[in-house]
């Protein structure tokens, strides 16, 4: 059972998140924001220092990091292609963040980057930065919307791993499933525990394996939203999940059932009133 083991006063020493889970079943403490599995020893139990304001600080921008006017304009053209490319995917600012850092890692790698290809390491970047975060952006998402080749964006996406180092990252639905109950705001603690339950037991009889995330915490906290009559609805959530509503019924139905074999409390779907046959009437 996993729980919740955050407070104000906790955060994480890695990204300073003060949303900090711990699953009881196996002892492990992560933080639900950027996934990272820590010791109780190392969490900050201390308020943020106060740092006097510097007049003279300056933010440096990813522009002004790279030196030379060939890498300034392969990062002008990057940052273009991912501010269009993160639009159209939906994907949150940070992840948007993440990818031109990696970018500007890989121009002050040295890495032979043409400029007919910036878009497919625009694409490639926004997919491992979405990993990296812990965020669901699936390869086949990412080919439906933009429709791109897929054999170049292949590519890059091989060669931004070699560049930058990283090993590819599975995405960690339990972190996932807590983004999205703090993103909707569901504050029953009890809803959130029969959630996190749901999903461990799909997760151990393989119920996930193949799917789409995104979908699978989607229909995972309809059933729960209805089981403790919590005023969320599927568009609330759809949203939340950057779903359709279709796909949320689909996977609701599918959970919803062993909801019922694990509690006995049956949900469902909110059915339509049945349209009464015409009856033709002679006049």
């Amino acid at each position: 059972m996993v729980d919740d083991y955050g407070s104000a006063k906790m955060k994480c020493p890695v990204c300073g998140s003060t949303s900090i889970i711990k699953d009881e079943s196996s002892g492990e403490i992560y933080c639900a924001k950027c996934g990272t599995v820590i010791d109780e020893s190392s969490l900050d139990f201390k308020p943020p220092p106060i740092y006097e304001e510097r007049s003279d600080y300056t933010r440096i921008r990813p522009y002004d990091s790279v030196a030379g006017d060939r890498e300034r304009k392969l990062l002008e053209a990057f940052q273009n292609y991912i501010n269009n490319f993160a639009y159209r995917l939906g994907v949150p600012y940070y992840v948007k963040e993440t990818a031109i850092n990696y970018f500007v890692r890989m121009l002050d790698s040295n890495k032979k980057i043409y400029p007919e290809n910036v878009k497919y390491f625009a694409i490639a970047l926004l997919y491992i930065a979405a990993r990296e975060n812990n965020y669901p952006l699936s390869y086949k998402v990412i080919k439906k919307t933009l429709r791109i080749e897929s054999e170049k964006i292949m590519k890059a996406i091989r060669a931004s791993y070699e560049t930058l180092h990283l090993k590819p990252r599975q995405v960690d639905p339990r972190i996932y499933l807590q983004q999205i109950i703090e993103k909707l705001k569901i504050n029953d603690y009890e809803a959130a525990q029969a959630a996190r339950n749901l999903l461990k037991v799909a997760e151990e009889r393989g119920m996930i394996s193949g799917k789409d995330i995104r979908g699978v915490i989607g229909g995972i906290i309809y059933v729960i939203v209805k089981a403790f009559a919590i005023r969320k609805t599927q568009r609330e959530i759809a949203k939340a999940c950057g779903i359709t509503e279709v796909t949320i019924r689909n996977r609701f139905i599918e959970f919803a059932k062993l909801f019922e074999e694990l509690t006995g409390v049956k949900v469902e779907l909110r059915k339509k009133a049945k349209r009464r046959p015409r009856v033709k009437v002679k006049i």
